[in-house]
């Protein structure tokens, strides 16, 4: 079966409370708590995975910066590919989720470009991170896996 090839495809990793630290030990135990026999594939339901690649992602976490090694998976039907994020890596931006909501409620002026880029890429009133994700995701697929 032929199936169209959406690249850049992300799952993306609820966890259940606020990330103290954030570096490449702790992004790994989040992707070997995942369950991948429950993600299932939206384009062809399946839930068969296989580790395909790695590379490297660039994230601001609590105003450090940080390089981690991002996971990518392969449906082994379709053979789409998926990259694994986690909670507060936002699809294509450095910048994490928590920093983005701070600069648009922020009502000081900032001087920084990024910061007025930010104000006017989102809505004042946005604070669910699925939101931000998704307008942020270039219309490519997301899949929110909670972890408990």
């Amino acid at each position: 079966m032929s199936y169209p090839v959406p690249m850049n495809n992300m799952i993306i990793i609820r966890i259940h409370k606020k990330i103290k630290s954030f570096h490449q030990h702790s992004y790994n135990k989040f992707v070997k708590s995942i369950n991948f026999d429950d993600l299932e594939w939206s384009l062809c339901h399946n839930c068969s995975w296989h580790f395909h690649a790695y590379y490297n992602r660039h994230v601001d976490f609590f105003y450090r910066k940080h390089t981690i090694r991002i996971v990518r998976i392969q449906c082994n039907c379709c053979h789409i590919t998926h990259a694994i994020l986690i909670q507060d890596i936002i699809p294509y931006s450095i910048t994490d989720y928590d920093l983005i909501v701070d600069f648009i409620n922020d009502h000081d002026t900032y001087s920084s470009s990024h910061v007025a880029f930010l104000k006017r890429k989102y809505p004042l009133s946005i604070n669910d991170y699925e939101c931000v994700c998704l307008m942020n995701s270039r219309n490519h697929p997301c899949i929110f896996y909670h972890t408990t």
